[in-house]
């Protein structure tokens, strides 16, 4: 896809703990080899896998392991990828929709550090399920559960964008332009 490399190093929602918690390696990739490199390959029972956000995300949605990345990152197309790809939509198109997802994973973070959840190196999923259990237990001051409602309500706006707009089983061929 000739779109690839623009829009992905415009995003990185994949890799950075927003769309995911982990990527699980398949058969063929070397988790001996990727750990050399530096990945957290985390084995379980019959699994292997890595965390998200992922190590190897650097600057400007840079890869550091591009060239020896794992099979389901290599084969990872998220849905504005695919609709740009397919002429379903523009790349101007989806650098808002990616923008847009990005200002609101933003929110969330910002949001979950105020209230003392500040492990990034954390998904932010697991990040605000983690904060949720804490707020579920109670004895949180009027202040921190007003401010938890606003987080709550930013987490669910993000997750409406990603399931819509990034999510590659939901198609935005049906869907108007941002403008």
């Amino acid at each position: 896809m000739p779109e690839s490399p623009s829009l992905c190093l415009s995003c990185g929602l994949c890799c950075d703990g927003t769309l995911f918690r982990d990527v699980e390696l398949q058969p063929g990739d070397d988790a001996r080899m990727l750990s050399a490199h530096g990945l957290p390959v985390e084995h379980l029972r019959r699994k292997s896998r890595f965390p998200q956000p992922c190590a190897m995300l650097g600057e400007g949605c840079h890869c550091a392991l591009y060239e020896h990345r794992p099979l389901r990152c290599r084969q990872f197309d998220c849905a504005q990828l695919m609709a740009v790809a397919e002429g379903t939509s523009t790349r101007a198109a989806a650098l808002r929709r990616i923008q847009r997802a990005r200002a609101a994973a933003d929110e969330v973070r910002r949001l979950l550090t105020v209230l003392g959840e500040a492990d990034t190196h954390r998904a932010l999923l697991s990040r605000f399920q983690r904060l949720q259990r804490r707020f579920e237990a109670g004895g949180q001051s009027h202040p921190a559960t007003a401010l938890w409602a606003k987080a709550a309500a930013a987490m669910h706006r993000l997750n409406l964008i990603l399931s819509r707009d990034f999510h590659p089983r939901h198609s935005t061929a049906r869907r108007p332009p941002i403008q």
